[in-house]
């Protein structure tokens, strides 16, 4: 079994992020479902989803790549609870939630015909080892499909000022707020293939993404890293401006970069070719 490095989630798992969560996966579950429609295998028998959170993205799993059973793995014991209640308030066959440190392999699933993962792997220090760690797991002719932002545009300021405190204190923790571009720059995973790569754009209104970013910032304030690092006045400004975009939006915009990765399983995939859209 491999063991994972210590480390610390920047949002927390407190019902703040699980709300979080929620307004995430109805601004970018349409760019998801693309890429699930798009690069998942057909015939899938059995889906993980990695670090599952509350649910939102095992559930979307379930009902576009259509396996025989979707579980989603989550260490968080509050998001799994969370999660059976929303998602399988009645439990139901084809849907799991299991508490599972998914940077230890092997998981409690088994090898998986489809592994997923969204926004997990830039919370995690050596990302491509853990993506390789990963690719371990998944069947011969599956495939492990990966999302993560490449890069972030705005014309906020604030937003602008949010992102390049957010994307050091994750510097600061070992961690890359936009590993999609290392990801995408690495070779596949001994034994895989990357088969598609992809770079979808969403723009979300702006009153939308500052509640999202405040939300954020009222859990982040308290990490130790912004402790002693970001001045109070200035977290507080933040906070302020956060809140005044939330209630009045912006003239200007902002748009994600996602990159959206799929590796198949070399040993019955061959003379596949790379599929990549931007």
């Amino acid at each position: 079994m491999t063991e994972p490095p210590e480390r610390t989630y920047t949002y927390g798992d407190s019902p703040v992020a699980g709300d979080r969560l929620a307004v995430i996966a109805a601004i970018f579950g349409p760019t998801t479902e693309a890429f699930l429609r798009r690069d998942a295998p057909a015939g899938v028998a059995l889906a993980v989803d990695l670090g599952c959170g509350p649910g939102y993205t095992t559930a979307l799993v379930r009902d576009v790549v259509a396996p025989t059973t979707t579980v989603g793995l989550e260490r968080s014991e509050a998001f799994v609870l969370r999660a059976r209640i929303e998602h399988t308030p009645q439990p139901v066959a084809d849907l799991t939630f299991l508490p599972h440190d998914v940077t230890v392999t092997p998981f409690p699933t088994g090898p998986a015909d489809v592994l997923f993962a969204r926004y997990l792997l830039a919370h995690l220090p050596d990302p491509v080892i853990v993506r390789d760690r990963w690719f371990g797991q998944v069947r011969a002719g599956g495939r492990l499909l990966v999302e993560e932002i490449d890069h972030i545009d705005t014309s906020i300021p604030t937003f602008e000022r949010y992102l390049d405190v957010v994307a050091a204190m994750s510097r600061g923790h070992g961690t890359d707020l936009f590993v999609g571009r290392s990801l995408a720059a690495a070779a596949p995973p001994p034994g895989g293939r990357l088969v598609a790569d992809t770079i979808a754009e969403i723009s979300p209104d702006p009153r939308v993404v500052a509640r999202i970013f405040s939300m954020n910032l009222s859990v982040w304030r308290d990490d130790p890293w912004t402790r002693a690092n970001v001045a109070d006045d200035r977290v507080h400004v933040l906070a302020a401006e956060l809140t005044d975009l939330a209630a009045a939006g912006s003239p200007g915009s902002i748009t994600w970069h996602h990159r959206q990765l799929a590796y198949a399983n070399t040993e019955t995939t061959s003379a596949i070719t790379v599929s990549r859209t931007v």
